[in-house]
């Protein structure tokens, strides 16, 4: 199956879909956008306005996967 590119404002709103399901860490956001047709070019763009509204933090993610990982 031939999988099709994303194009930057595609790869984005892919972005704000999977972090509705569940929160990610930096590199497992970008990981799954390659995966999906993300071009690695777009990354900066996409992971930095994840980032810079809040929707990706990788020290609170680690914080709480630590807590649920020990409980």
């Amino acid at each position: 199956m031939i999988k099709k590119e994303l194009t930057k404002n595609e790869a984005k709103e892919k972005a704000l879909r999977l972090l509705a399901f569940r929160s990610h860490s930096e590199k497992e956001l970008a990981d799954k956008l390659v995966l999906a047709g993300a071009k690695k070019e777009d990354l900066p763009y996409v992971l930095g306005f994840v980032k810079e509204y809040g929707f990706v933090n990788d020290e609170e993610y680690a914080v709480h996967l630590a807590k649920d990982l020990q409980n």
